[in-house]
């Protein structure tokens, strides 16, 4: 036993002497200036940037750099395109005998990424970095190619993102100027088909939205590029937040434009005087908290429950998408009080959304009863109730 103890003391003693032989053998090859030149390197042939580095220390485990500054194209005269004030990376060398590259960390401390999306809409300085480009979207009938198989794999321990911010200067027609600040990110066993994490943001702010405390937790896996075997569940909250314009949140992607395109619809139609839901004004929209479930399987988004709770109009949505085709049946109940001084009353309505994510359908069949009685409720309280009745059937029904 004390042969056995002794050997494994002699094989530790060994490792650290060769970690640290390792290290020293590394830092006379590669010291500081010319790592840091390396690196500069790096990503001037790579990514197109000037790159500014301060202290790099490398290790036979690891890599570390400070005060990190990357460029826009081609260098700091078009400004500054990611700042961070400490990055760590750490590794694990057994693995590599078995074709494989395993992270134990990946550390960003203070990270700031400036986006800038240009005037065409869909064009950002970062579309030079996105390897591949554009994809068409698949379809059922349009199955996806099987990926290239390499001998090498890779797996992450954990990448953890602390103090971030990110900034989009919108130069779009849309003017979606957004900031994203106090954004705390963790992902763990992260590789090629699956990942877990929580990201946190403290604040979020532009022109049509804005939000404190969100959070959102997911375990996903057998993830591919068409999401047709994805499995897992996910998790959002958000805090007291506000919807400044429902326009513009809707035409801002496909998810606002399923979860907001009834609410344009209906204050549309309340404010034409098709039906008279009595809804309140949504110019300014207080949101008291935002809570969302989802659960994944085969390819299927399930939302299980998704609430907006408001004193104004509060919004339940439940229903199921098909992620790679996008198709959606969805149902959403909208409840709003009474307003003071209003007399249409409180409504509730149910709708029913089917169609695609990318061109959604809304069945409005469930409003004919609630527009009836919000109408008649009105227009009975005012002189000539019968000629003004005749008009809003023929609204509502025309």
């Amino acid at each position: 036993m004390r042969t056995v103890k002794k050997i494994i003391l002699y094989g530790l003693c060994a490792g650290v002497v060769l970690a640290a032989g390792g290290t020293l053998v590394l830092k006379l090859l590669f010291p500081t200036a010319k790592l840091r030149a390396l690196l500069q390197e790096q990503a001037r042939t790579r990514l197109h940037r000037t790159a500014q580095i301060g202290d790099v220390s490398l290790g036979f485990t690891g890599l570390a750099f400070e005060r990190l500054k990357l460029s826009e194209p081609p260098d700091f005269k078009a400004g500054t395109f990611l700042y961070v004030e400490k990055a760590t990376l750490r590794w694990r060398l057994l693995p590599l005998l078995r074709h494989a590259i395993v992270f134990k960390e990946v550390r960003l401390e203070n990270p700031q990424l400036n986006l800038v999306r240009e005037k065409d809409g869909s064009t950002f300085n970062i579309s030079d970095l996105i390897a591949g480009g554009s994809r068409s979207q698949p379809t059922a009938s349009m199955p996806l190619p099987a990926p290239a198989k390499s001998p090498w794999t890779w797996y992450v321990t954990q990448i953890h993102l602390l103090e971030g911010s990110v900034h989009l200067n919108d130069l779009s027609p849309a003017r979606q100027s957004t900031s994203l600040n106090h954004i705390d990110l963790l992902i763990h066993d992260f590789d090629a088909a699956r990942m877990s994490g929580e990201l946190k943001i403290r604040e979020l702010r532009n022109p049509y939205y804005n939000a404190q405390d969100f959070s959102t937790q997911w375990s996903l896996e057998h993830m591919d590029s068409g999401l047709a075997h994805l499995d897992g569940w996910a998790q959002l909250d958000q805090g007291p937040g506000s919807i400044e314009n429902i326009s513009g949140v809707a035409a801002s992607g496909k998810s606002g434009k399923i979860l907001f395109l009834p609410f344009e619809l209906l204050s549309s139609l309340d404010r034409l005087g098709i039906i008279q839901l009595g809804l309140p004004n949504l110019s300014h929209w207080k949101i008291q908290s935002i809570h969302g479930s989802y659960q994944f399987k085969d390819g299927w988004m399930e939302i299980k429950n998704f609430h907006v709770a408001s004193p104004r109009l509060s919004m339940d949505a439940q229903g199921s998408i098909h992620l790679p085709t996008e198709a959606l049946s969805v149902n959403l109940t909208l409840d709003s009080p009474r307003l003071a001084g209003g007399a249409a009353g409180k409504m509730h309505a149910t709708m029913h959304l089917s169609g695609t994510l990318s061109n959604p359908k809304t069945d409005l069949n469930s409003l004919r009863k609630q527009a009836f009685r919000a109408s008649l409720q009105s227009l009975l309280q005012q002189p000539g109730a019968a000629d003004d009745l005749n008009k809003a059937l023929r609204k509502i029904f025309h």
